[in-house]
């Protein structure tokens, strides 16, 4: 009987070196593939702020330049029988957008208070739900019912752009020495004053972001989802990101019961003041 050549193949040593070589290489793809999906999450960022200032300048268009009214929120978030969201009897908005608690932020109905035209003034601008919220933001949490829900707006406009009423916990200084911009034209340098941010989910609750001029504290914290900063939109119109310089300014131990909402006093750490001053460089301006 002929014994046919044994058909060639794989040892095993050939096996594990193969392996060795994918695992290498699928060790050196990850890191730049999680870069790209980093990118591409702050390039939509920017495409939702750019469609904010869209919407901004189209109601400045039609109220005499004013920017759209800032504040620290009303008790509007009502719900229906039958668990739909619905304005109080006789009801008028008064803000940009709803909301003052976290967890009006991350209910099940939390999404239709931002296209409601009866809650928020810049709603029938807007119109898609999905732009109030972050693309690359992927944090939960907590709502009333104790389970873990997706954040529905991660955006926050400005303290000292448009801001109404009384300043809140030393946000928004009407009365002090810092300018209020209400009007698109009212900044002589409208490229360096932002005006939407992007903030850190777990931060996230009224409708403001907030800037003390002279303590280094912030009512709410900005992201740092895209390369270790955030996104800013500017009174010019224009939207970029801004890398934070402390790796640890947005963290604040990146819990959810973390001190994210320092009002008055306290302030941050020392390491983070670089990432402070630039907050107030492009908050405001003097009288």
């Amino acid at each position: 009987m002929k014994i046919r050549p044994r058909a060639p193949g794989f040892t095993l040593i050939e096996l594990l070196v193969v392996i060795a070589i994918i695992a290498i290489l699928a060790g050196m793809l990850l890191p730049a593939l999680a870069k790209a999906k980093q990118k591409a999450g702050g390039v939509a960022c920017l495409s939702n702020l750019k469609q904010f200032m869209t919407a901004t300048f189209v109601y400045a268009s039609d109220f005499r330049d004013a920017i759209v009214p800032n504040g620290h929120g009303t008790d509007a978030l009502v719900l229906d029988a039958n668990g739909n969201p619905t304005a109080p009897a006789g009801f008028v908005p008064q803000y940009w957008v709803e909301g003052r608690e976290q967890s009006q932020l991350v209910s099940a109905t939390a999404s239709a208070f931002l296209t409601s035209k009866k809650l928020g003034l810049l709603a029938p601008y807007m119109g898609v739900k999905g732009s109030f919220v972050c693309p690359g933001e992927t944090r939960k949490l907590l709502n009333s019912q104790g389970q873990k829900d997706p954040v529905y707006r991660s955006y926050s406009l400005n303290s000292f752009v448009a801001w109404t009423g009384e300043s809140y916990n030393g946000q928004g200084d009407s009365k002090g020495k810092w300018r209020i911009f209400n009007r698109m034209s009212d900044s002589s340098a409208p490229a360096d004053i932002y005006m939407f941010v992007d903030m850190h989910a777990y931060s996230v609750c009224r409708p403001f972001f907030g800037i003390n001029m002279t303590g280094n504290y912030v009512y709410h914290v900005p992201n740092d989802i895209h390369g270790q900063g955030s996104v800013f939109s500017y009174l010019d119109g224009h939207a970029e990101s801004h890398r934070w310089k402390d790796a640890g300014f947005t963290k604040r131990k990146d819990a959810e019961n973390g001190p994210w909402h320092v009002h008055v006093g306290g302030g941050l750490q020392e390491v983070s003041k670089v990432d402070h001053q630039w907050l107030r460089d492009h908050a405001t301006q003097l009288k």
